[in-house]
């Protein structure tokens, strides 16, 4: 048993580490098949330098950034909602390991903008709608959908699994409506479903599997202090106009 366990836990790292080679390669090519300038021309020399660095520079990012999605998609590494053994051994953990380490190597890059989270989290299976804002995190992209026009506010966290029983982890997707507003540092647990028109205060905690309805929730559990009227979310909503002409008709 104890073989086998090593033998998982050597494959995910030999896995990974070809990932990483693999979003690098584009990069070292660049360096094989395109020599730094050396003209002798002192301004034609810092302008092709400077060309040269950004050239290098983009393609870096773009790799990182793309080509371990790119590879999670391909190889369809998203594991299946429910509760697992915490066991490299068993297939959907192993996958998950898989998916976990892809995802953090994107995230180097794309975590330096609200609209390249978005894009990496959208290319790891989330389900995001237009005018999504997303300055927050998500533990597990593909067990995530966030509605048309969703702010998700710095430092708020969406955990999509849980360790909450000894050496088990529970995988459960989460739900956030339109229109809703995830505060500064609000944590929203597995299973949450999150209505239209939420609003969750700052350093609110949203349990496991909890349902919230429209209005402004705030604490730890969160609990409703105010219903949020259709009128007041027009007059008060950050959108623009052109994106807030349907809200008042949630059908």
């Amino acid at each position: 048993m104890e073989k086998k366990f090593l033998l998982a836990h050597v494959a995910l790292g030999f896995i990974l580490f070809l990932a990483l080679f693999l979003s690098i390669l584009p990069t070292l090519l660049f360096l094989r098949y395109f020599p730094i300038p050396n003209s002798h021309n002192p301004v034609w020399f810092v302008l092709e330098t400077l060309i040269y660095i950004m050239l290098l520079m983009f393609i870096f990012c773009t790799s990182i950034m793309f080509i371990p999605g790119i590879l999670f998609r391909v190889f369809r590494l998203a594991p299946k909602e429910g509760v697992y053994p915490l066991d490299a051994r068993n297939r959907e953990i192993f996958k998950w390991i898989l998916a976990q380490g892809l995802y953090g190597m994107s995230m180097l890059i794309g975590r330096i903008s609200a609209l390249s989270k978005r894009v990496i989290i959208q290319l790891f299976g989330a389900k995001i709608g237009k005018g999504v804002i997303f300055q927050g995190g998500v533990t597990d992209p593909y067990f995530l959908e966030v509605g048309d026009h969703t702010i998700v506010g710095g430092g708020a966290m969406i955990f999509t699994h849980i360790a909450d029983k000894p050496r088990y982890v529970l995988f459960k997707r989460v739900k956030i409506g339109r229109c809703c507003l995830l505060g500064y540092n609000s944590l929203i647990m597995p299973g949450a479903v999150l209505e239209d028109y939420v609003v969750v205060g700052a350093y609110t905690l949203v349990p496991k599997d909890k349902r919230l309805e429209r209005g402004l929730w705030i604490g730890i559990p969160a609990r409703k202090v105010r219903d949020l009227e259709i009128d007041e979310l027009i007059e008060t909503s950050i959108l623009a106009p052109q994106e807030t002409e349907w809200l008042g008709n949630p059908d």
